[in-house]
Parts: C-alpha cells; structure tokens; sequence
C-alpha cells in the first residue's frame, strides 16, 4: 500500500511539474493569433451571443472546441487567458492518457512514470497547450481512444475517437493506428496464443467502435446541417485539401522542411537525431527479443512512415502543428526503449530521469515560439490599440488590411467602432471616391502603410498619421470630395 501511495504521489508531482511548465507561457498572454482570435471570436459569438448555430458566420472546424472556449470566457471574462485555458487543461488530460497508456503495455511502473516525464517535456506539447488552437484538444481525445482501444473497450474507443473527431478533423488521419494498436495489444497475439483470430470478436469490436464514434458524432452532425450556412465538413474539405500531390520540384525541399520541424518539435537537430537511433535501436531490438510490445512497436512505426509519407508527398501546408498527433506515438518507443534499459539497472530510471530533465531544460524552456507561426509585424500592444479605437474613434469607420480577427476580437463584441476590410489600396481609393468625411486607416507600422498612403495620396486622398499605438498607426483619410 506505500509504495502504491508513493507512486500515486510521484505522478501526481509529476504532473503538477509539467502544468507549472505550461501555466508559465499561459500567464505570459502573448496576443493570439489570428487562428486563435477567429476561435475565441466564435466560441464567445455562440456562449455570449447566446448564438449556438453560429448563423452569418462560415465555419470549417466543429464548434465543440468553440463551445469550450466561449464557456471559459464566460466564466472567466475575456483574455488570452481564458481562451486558451481550456487547452491546457486538455494538455494535462493528454499526459494522463499517455500515462495509463505507456503504463497499460509496460510492465514496469517506473518505465511508465519515466514516459509521463518524457511527454510532460516534450517541447512541440509544451508549446501548443497554451493557445487556442484544436490541437491538443484532439490529441487528448486520440490518446484517450487508444488508451480503450488497449483495453479492448471498443464502444468506448469509438466514443472518445468521435471526440476527437468533433475537436478537430484531422483526427481522422490516426484512426488506422488507434485500431492496430487496439488489435495488436488483444491477447490473441501474445506469445501463448496460437489459435486465429475470431470473425466473432473482430466484427464485435467494430460495432462496438462504430456505434460509441456515432454518440458523439451525430449531435455535431445534426449542429452541422441545422445550420443555413455551409456545411463545416464541406468548407473544411475544401479548405485544407491541395488536391494535388506536391511536385518534383518540391520534394525536396519539403523533405528537409519537415525534418527541421520534427528536429525543432522535439527541441533541436542533436536530441532529434538520438531520438531517432533510440526510436530505430528499439524497433530492432524488440523484433529480435519478440518483446511483449514488439506487434505495436512495428504498427506505430509503419504508421509514422504512412503519416509523414502523406504530409510529405501531398501538397499539404508545411506546419508544425501537424506533426502533434504522430508527437506521443514517437515518445512512446522511446520511452519502452529507455525503459527497457534502465530496468537492468537498479538505479537507471532515476539516473535517466535526471539526464533527460538536463537535457531538455533548454529546448522546454524555449518552446514557446514553435507554436507562434511568422508574421510580418508585430502584435504586441493590439490591446492598447482597440482600446484607443474603441474610446476615441467609437461610431468612425476604420479600414483594415492587416489585422482582420485579431483586432476584432480586442475589440469585443459591443464596440462601435465600423471596422471595414480592404484586400488592396487601389479598393480602397475606388470606394473612397464616392463617400465623404474623414474615415481612418489602421496600420502595423508605418513601412507596412508606405505602398497603402503612397496609392491613397496618389489618388488625392489625403491620408495623414494621427495617433500611434506602439508600432500601431492610425492614419486619418480624407477622401476627394
């Protein structure tokens, strides 16, 4: 009973450890980003709103994420925080899972505790808990269906699968290695069973998946079609399908771009490489032992090769959010691998926890920017900015190119600031022909502005810097008539 307690604690400890590492980036409240501030937009236009349909606005992700997010703001007011709050607590529920996993197919207590480190370390994880994005909402759910799936608990698999699904889509692209693993862990193919396969377990198993995915699937499905506008699945598809596969000229080039990103998602080009001789080693390794794991060891390996194959040969975007779902899979050899070897030792799990803490010290620190894709300025002070607009400017129509759902989501949604969207300046100036009284034109900066003043001037609109807000300007135009 102690040492069961004292392990209870240890987890715990752990986990403690690893939401101090992911509530310290979510303190910082770094402005969301333009995908975050779209998702923050909805969830609190359907909890605030009280607009559960979403009517007038297009959407290509489900809206149980939206849900979660608009409850959080309700509950907590509106902030960085409180928006990107509910993916944290997602982070933490992954790590679990994660847990219970490695601690399902390991017979060794301190192999799995070893894994909770190693995932509760990991730099890409660390980095996407705290934001908005559906990421980590999903993997909690894939983590949590393979988990069932281990247990043979297919109608629960399929339940958490299909939460996964309603979180985000893309979960879609794991279900294959949620089966195998699912398959591979029945004790039909341990080393004292030699008798087939059941059709009558098989078939059973399915079912089972099928009708738990369809609980939590249907409802959304039903959101969906109640909808008047476009269906989420249709524009989703439309949306994140290149139809093409990507081309010769381009193969190379986004071969070593998702090298770097999974060298970068697991802290640099170094700990990536011994991660891959350790990942290799152990698939060897475990094929010539027969280890207990070596059936899932090899699916989990053949799924990896299938999945960055996909990303990599379809003309898919080239971001590093998409390596998330493949992230604990990766984790979870390493973790057998260095289990295996540290439970020769009497000492090893310690010595090895200690090593990997040291060596991920740097990269788990530093993760923050690899959830922050490049823009062109900086958002710092967009808070500021809409406060300003809302206070001096209210009831004057802004124009806008660059700033679009971040602003709009400072802004909030009772403000009455007309803020108008323009794709180019020469719009702009055929629009501000025909209208009279100044309006305003809100920039990043004024280098982004130059081409933008230059055109309007041209066109004898006379557009004039007012107001500057950080690096944020606001320029006052004045058109023809």
């Amino acid at each position: 009973m102690g040492r069961h307690r004292a392990a209870l604690w240890l987890n715990v400890l752990l986990l403690l450890f690893g939401a101090g590492l992911r509530f310290q980036y979510l303190i910082d409240a770094e402005p969301l980003h333009p995908d975050e501030a779209l998702f923050a937009t909805l969830g609190r236009r359907m909890v605030q709103q009280q607009d559960w349909l979403l009517s007038g606005a297009t959407t290509d992700k489900p809206p149980l994420t939206y849900l979660l997010v608009g409850a959080s703001l309700a509950g907590m007011g509106q902030s960085e925080f409180a928006a990107r709050l509910p993916s944290v607590f997602a982070s933490l529920i992954g790590a679990t899972a994660f847990f219970a996993l490695a601690r399902r197919l390991s017979p060794h207590l301190p192999t799995a505790q070893l894994g909770l480190l190693i995932y509760l370390l990991s730099p890409i994880e660390i980095a996407f808990a705290p934001t908005v994005f559906q990421d980590t909402l999903m993997l909690a759910g894939v983590l949590l269906a393979a988990l069932y799936a281990t247990h043979q608990k297919w109608g629960w698999s399929g339940g958490l699968f299909g939460l996964a699904w309603v979180m985000k889509p893309t979960a879609l692209w794991v279900l294959p290695l949620v089966m195998g693993m699912g398959i591979f862990s029945s004790w039909v193919w341990s080393a004292e069973n030699s008798s087939p396969i059941s059709l009558a377990i098989m078939w059973r198993g399915a079912k089972n998946f099928i009708l738990g995915s369809l609980t939590t699937l249907v409802p959304i499905l039903v959101w969906d079609v109640a909808r008047p506008q476009q269906s989420f699945v249709t524009l989703g598809s439309y949306n994140n399908n290149p139809g093409r596969l990507a081309r010769v000229d381009e193969i190379g080039a986004r071969a070593e771009a998702w090298v770097r990103l999974l060298a970068d998602a697991f802290g640099g080009p170094i700990i990536g490489m011994v991660i891959f001789i350790i990942v290799l080693g152990w698939l060897i390794y475990s094929a010539q032992k027969r280890h207990p794991t070596r059936w899932i060891s090899w699916v989990i390996a053949l799924f990896l090769v299938w999945y960055l194959g996909l990303y990599w040969l379809v003309a898919f975007s080239v971001r590093i959010r998409y390596l998330l779902p493949i992230i604990p899979f990766i984790l979870l050899l390493v973790t057998w691998a260095i289990g295996e070897l540290t439970s020769r030792w009497r000492l090893g799990t310690w010595f090895s926890a200690i090593a990997i803490i040291l060596v991920m010290a740097q990269p788990t620190l530093t993760a923050r920017p690899l959830s922050r894709e490049p823009q062109d300025f900086d958002l710092r002070g967009i808070d500021d900015l809409a406060t300003t607009l809302n206070h001096d400017f209210a009831g004057r129509i802004v124009y806008d190119y660059w700033l679009g759902w971040e602003l709009g989501w400072y802004l909030g949604d009772d403000t009455t600031v007309w803020l108008v969207y323009f794709s180019t300046p020469e719009e702009l100036a055929a629009h501000l022909q025909t209208e009279t009284g100044a309006r305003y034109l809100i920039a990043p900066n004024e280098e982004l502005a130059q081409m933008w003043v230059y055109l309007l001037n041209a066109k004898n609109i006379r557009t004039t810097p007012i107001r500057q807000v950080h690096d944020f300007v606001i320029y006052e135009v004045v058109p023809p008539n």
